[in-house]
């Protein structure tokens, strides 16, 4: 019997050798298991504890004894589709996470045109020359905000009334636990739309122009990195399109 498309789904030999048995068997204890799969007493076990795992081997007590059997190779099929589903989630968490990988590789790249900043003085140095260079028709991002100290919040409230007075549309992206925050923000020439749990980011960034502002919240002090990089820019705004497409209203 050919067994490569099994193997190709992920089946290890030892685990196709264990279900083909099992399958011929029928309800089984480990021993005909073991002398029909020619797979040693050692490993059996571990091989139908990963087959229980993948839905495809069931068992029972029976006379104090363990009863092993077989689901249908139907069942194969709602396996192949339980993988699709969690490649496309760990698609989605990768769109999650690639702007940080992206992030990392033009910093190695552009460390002469990046600067960090740290605390509240540093988050109002590292908007300020952005915000001054506004004009009216402008478009800002920002995604993957989450919820940050009443001290950083107090302060984007203010930076969005001045972008608003100078005619600057916005669209931001919030973290699930951000929308109490959010709720406190201006609403005018401002789109808003919020990432699952399951999309949520480990930093914020912002993008404006040619520049990039990574800002990272995990404390009460902020930390920012400012990069000015025409391809970065670009770069990030190709993935907040991916991210306002996942995100919700």
């Amino acid at each position: 019997m050919n067994t490569q498309t099994l193997e190709n789904l992920g089946f290890t030999k030892g685990e196709i050798k264990v279900y083909l048995a099992l399958l011929e068997l029928g309800p089984s204890t480990t021993t005909p298991i073991i002398d029909k799969s020619k797979i040693s007493s050692s490993k059996v076990y571990e091989i139908l504890e990963r087959l229980k795992n993948k839905g495809m081997v069931s068992f029972i007590k029976k006379e104090k004894k363990n009863i092993f059997e077989a689901a249908s190779p139907e069942r194969i099929k709602d396996y192949i589709f339980e993988k699709k589903e969690k490649l496309k989630q760990q698609e989605k968490e990768f769109e999650s996470f690639l702007p940080e990988l992206l992030l990392k590789e033009t910093l190695s790249k552009t460390k002469q045109e990046a600067a960090i900043f740290k605390g509240v003085k540093g988050l109002n140095a590292a908007f300020e020359s952005q915000l001054k260079s506004m004009k009216k028709g402008d478009e800002y991002l920002a995604m993957g905000v989450p919820r940050i100290s009443k001290v950083a919040n107090r302060f984007f409230i203010q930076f969005y009334k001045k972008r608003i007075e100078k005619g600057v549309k916005a669209k931001t992206i919030f973290t699930e636990d951000a929308r109490d925050r959010a709720e406190t923000r201006p609403k005018k020439l401002c789109e808003y739309r919020f990432l699952s749990k399951e999309h949520s980011m480990n930093s914020t960034i912002n993008i404006f122009r040619d520049e990039v502002i990574l800002a990272i919240f995990e404390k009460e002090e902020p930390l920012l990195i400012k990069i000015k990089s025409q391809a970065l820019a670009d770069t990030f705004r190709t993935q907040f399109d991916v991210m306002w497409k996942i995100a919700k209203k």
